[in-house]
């Protein structure tokens, strides 16, 4: 019943499923070994494998993974020392905090398009169910950004807004629902990729 489950779970990437060997309980002479006894299993049997990453003409892409992953690991640390920075949040780094916000939330549309292109276009069955959602996702993005930097709607309720209401609060709210819109699509896309996995992608053992 379990190596069945284990049968139905697709690994995604360069990732290989195994089923761990049973602990061998009794010794070669038939003498029952105590738990603290028992050897860590080093031993597993394969369930599935995933080919890796493919576009088109079932070629792998690992190299353009590795770009996008890397560029984001380095943006997430220029973001982060930017923000330790002492004039971060000075009046005269506002603009270059408006670059940086906009740099990391608009850096997803070339990872997108080319995503896009790799899977066959606009007409394929996973960038119709998938890409309105990314669209959702820009959309909540830039509305927030129009809160950022229009100052709305304190500018027209200067003083009262202070402590609730303010463009600033409105921003992280937005922030956090578009955060949790793209954590459902990503549930959303990887319960599609298990339930239609790509052709010739996965080898069961």
């Amino acid at each position: 019943m379990a190596v069945q489950a284990l049968r139905e779970i697709l690994p995604l990437f360069d990732q290989v499923l195994a089923e761990r060997s049973a602990v061998e309980t009794v010794s070669k002479g038939g003498i029952i070994l105590p738990e603290k006894s028992q050897g860590k299993v080093l031993q597993a049997t394969g369930i599935a494998i995933e080919s890796g990453s493919k576009g088109k003409g079932g070629k792998k892409q690992p190299y353009w993974r590795q770009v996008y992953l890397i560029t984001v690991l380095a943006m997430i640390l220029a973001v982060f020392f930017a923000q330790i920075h002492p004039n971060y949040l000075t009046q005269q780094w506002q603009r270059l905090r408006s670059i940086i916000f906009c740099s990391v939330s608009g850096y997803g549309v070339i990872p997108t398009l080319h995503w896009i292109w790799l899977n066959g276009g606009i007409g394929a069955p996973i960038v119709q169910d998938f890409a309105p959602r990314v669209i959702v996702m820009y959309m909540i993005a830039v509305l927030a950004f129009l809160f950022y930097i229009s100052k709305v709607p304190e500018r027209y309720f200067p003083g009262q807004l202070n402590y609730l209401g303010s463009s600033h609060q409105i921003w992280h709210i937005l922030a956090v629902v578009m955060l949790y819109w793209w954590h459902q699509s990503t549930v959303y896309v990887m319960q599609y990729r298990h339930s239609k996995p790509c052709p010739d992608y996965v080898s069961h053992l």
